[in-house]
């Protein structure tokens, strides 16, 4: 996908550089801001669900906010 540097680790506190030097913070869980609130304002975080999908549409998709994500787990509660 064009990247220069791919870095993986289990915790935010492992990164070898500050959150905010990454282009992308990809995670595996959704409920990543619950578990891991100082990534709020750290970058582009997404999802892996999110990569599958911009690679499935060959497409950048919108990058989902922890607002957006919220509101789409309060929707799919009600459903």
């Amino acid at each position: 996908m064009g990247a220069k540097v791919v870095e993986a680790v289990t915790s935010p506190k492992h990164a070898s550089q500050p959150l905010s030097e990454y282009g992308y913070i990809v995670v595996r869980e959704d409920d990543v801001w619950a578990k891991y609130p100082q990534l709020r304002g750290a970058g582009q975080v997404v999802t892996w669900s999110w990569v599958k999908d911009c690679l499935i549409s060959s497409r950048l998709l919108p990058i989902p906010t922890p607002e957006t994500e919220e509101v789409d787990e309060e929707a799919s509660q009600e459903v």
